[in-house]
């Protein structure tokens, strides 16, 4: 894979070959190289007198092929070849997007009352909840337990936005279960951390079914999981 100079990946005009389900789906290495190679094959399948398709830079990362396109004729070149390779492997569902407009999914923590399989939760929840798109759901981790089980899920936007309007609430069989991003209970984990090294004051529980363990000087809202730094006066 041929690369180029910083200064070049940052001036030129930096692309991204993904998977159209990215990031639930990313490219190996393996793939990369076909691309690659069909790349290469159109490239010098160019006719001579016609302006020729120029790179800076290439590197694949994370499931990505990244790639620097000189000008706008190259980014043009490149986005209509790519959609004309067809399936070069069963399932390849190939796009190029600016690096700007590199997809990122939510992701979700859900603890369910039960042990059913994936399938028959999301069924559950999408038949209860039919403004949920679970069918566009990819399970990211699953921790099971005697009579529950804790979930990860990468979610569509869409579903992500109806969770935010119900405070991340959803219908779930006599009751309703409660949603955390990832990126809260993250939070939430780093403060409980910072709060166990530098205090040897004993925490007090929150409210019934509250996830936190907060001290008297943290004040705790109830509907987002999010924590009030300001001291209660």
């Amino acid at each position: 894979m041929q690369t180029g100079t910083y200064k070049e990946a940052v001036t030129g005009i930096k692309m991204a070959i993904i998977h159209g389900h990215h990031p639930d789906i990313k490219l190996d290495q393996t793939q990369i190289d076909i691309i690659q190679t069909k790349l290469l094959s159109e490239v010098d399948a160019n006719p001579l007198g016609k302006t020729p398709p120029q790179f800076l830079y290439s590197k694949f990362a994370q499931g990505v092929f990244w790639i620097t396109c000189a000008k706008q004729p190259t980014r043009d070149w490149l986005m209509r070849t790519i959609s004309g390779l067809g399936e070069l492997w069963e399932g390849a569902e190939l796009i190029v997007v600016d690096s700007k407009d590199l997809p990122k999914r939510p992701r979700v923590l859900v603890r369910i009352p039960d042990i059913s399989d994936i399938n028959t939760v999301l069924t559950h929840l999408r038949k209860q909840n039919p403004e949920l798109n679970t069918s566009d759901w990819s399970i990211m981790s699953r921790k099971v337990t005697e009579k529950e089980q804790t979930l990860a899920f990468s979610v569509d936007s869409d579903s992500h936005k109806v969770l935010a309007r119900s405070n991340f609430k959803a219908f779930w069989g006599l009751g309703r279960v409660i949603f955390q991003t990832l990126k809260e209970v993250k939070e939430v984990k780093t403060h409980q951390e910072n709060e166990s090294s530098t205090s040897k004051s004993s925490p007090q529980e929150g409210g019934l079914g509250c996830p936190l363990r907060c001290h008297e000087e943290l004040r705790c809202c109830p509907h987002t999981g999010t924590l009030d730094l300001q001291r209660g006066n």
